[in-house]
């Protein structure tokens, strides 16, 4: 769990971003949730028994894939952009490609705290997360894929609030941050839950 920060409060667009790998098939699973009380979500990204992922604003509740985009046993790059409150602005993408998109109204910061691999108070993700990020603005369809195929340059990606090293959760800017591992790689930290 991450405490309250206030670079964590996400009032405008933005986008969330995480390698996932789950190994237990549970509805609700959290990958990380902001402001996750028992009902209630500033933000999130979240997956289900059926390899669903789900986009979470406390603006415009969920919005959940219709289909298995993240199954157990295998690693998925998963994706969420919120771009603003228009028709078509909430995006869910799997391993770099669009999923899908609806509409869904922005987050209301607040003051809770950032809780990674689950949400409430027992909607725990039952497997592996790497590479968990979150972006204080909205990220175009081509540095998601990007993202995916981890040919990103770290100079040029801006505005990055919140990335793993195999020292743990970082807040702050890309310097952190001295590569990106190649999909599935272990090497910046694999983060489990141990209920």
């Amino acid at each position: 769990d991450v405490s309250y920060n206030a670079a964590l409060q996400l009032g405008g667009p933005f986008a969330l971003a995480a390698w996932i790998y789950p190994n237990v098939a549970e509805n609700d699973s959290g990958i990380f949730a902001k402001g996750a009380t028992d009902h209630y979500k500033e933000y999130g990204i979240c997956w289900d028994a059926q390899g669903k992922v789900s986009l979470h604003s406390s603006g415009g509740n969920a919005m959940w894939t219709t289909t298995c985009v993240a199954p157990t046993g295998r690693w998925t790059h998963v994706v969420v952009v919120l771009e603003g409150s228009g028709a078509n602005q909430a995006k869910i993408y799997s391993n770099g490609v669009l999923i899908c998109q609806g509409t869904m109204g922005l987050p209301t910061p607040g003051s809770g705290d950032l809780y990674v691999g689950r949400w409430r108070d027992s909607y725990y993700f039952h497997g592996l997360i790497d590479d968990a990020r979150i972006y204080d603005r909205a990220l175009s369809a081509a540095e998601v894929h990007t993202l995916y195929t981890n040919t990103i340059s770290i100079a040029s990606v801006t505005n990055r609030i919140l990335g793993v090293t195999g020292e743990g959760l970082v807040l702050g800017g890309e310097t952190d941050i001295g590569h990106i591992v190649p999909r599935g790689d272990i090497g910046m930290g694999i983060y489990t839950n141990k209920q």
